[in-house]
């Protein structure tokens, strides 16, 4: 786990590495800036807040949340957020979120490439390869969904992989239950 949490470094290092240096690397762009951004930014900060997230007042007409802003109650959101308020950072939720699931999908392919039989090196570099794949960072920058399912894959096949080795634990049923439902967030 102390090297698939290492893993699982690399990718936020060359993302962050991304932002900083370079000037039009940029990991939410197109939909997610115009739409999921505010609406779940607006979201957090009612349900923070301490009131239910219905309705958003700042379009002209309103705009109903909580009735397309499910993601919200997917835990990287909420992390995201409580980091983001912490920090004092303002509109950064679904950035943060979307790195935490990047972080997340390289630690998790790192333990499934390690119980397949991977030695440490082609585990650990395949991991950072899947999570920061091209087409993925791309298919992620403009619809985050994509990286929500492409991050609980890995978790799938540990699953089924512990499930296929016979007599999983009830951690491996759980940990299979709760990936599942998370794509569903």
């Amino acid at each position: 786990l102390l090297v698939a949490s290492i893993v699982s470094l690399i990718p936020l290092a060359i993302i962050l590495a991304f932002y900083h240096w370079t000037s039009w690397f940029s990991l939410l762009v197109d939909d997610s800036v115009s739409l999921a951004i505010p609406a779940t930014e607006d979201i957090c900060r009612q349900l923070f807040s301490g009131s239910l997230p219905l309705w958003s007042h700042h379009t002209m007409c309103g705009f109903p949340l909580q009735a397309r802003g499910a993601q919200v109650f997917y835990p990287p959101v909420l992390i995201g957020h409580a980091i983001c308020l912490a920090a004092g950072w303002e509109g950064m939720t679904y950035l943060v979120a979307t790195i935490m699931q990047f972080r997340f999908m390289s630690f998790s392919s790192y333990l499934y490439l390690r119980i397949i039989g991977s030695t440490t090196l082609p585990a650990a570099t395949g991991a950072v390869a899947y999570s920061l794949a091209g087409s993925l960072l791309g298919m992620g920058s403009n619809w985050g969904n994509y990286v929500t399912l492409a991050t609980y894959i890995p978790m799938g096949f540990l699953v089924l992989e512990k499930f296929r080795a016979g007599h999983p634990s009830w951690f491996w049923v759980c940990m299979g239950g709760i990936a599942g439902s998370f794509i569903f967030l």
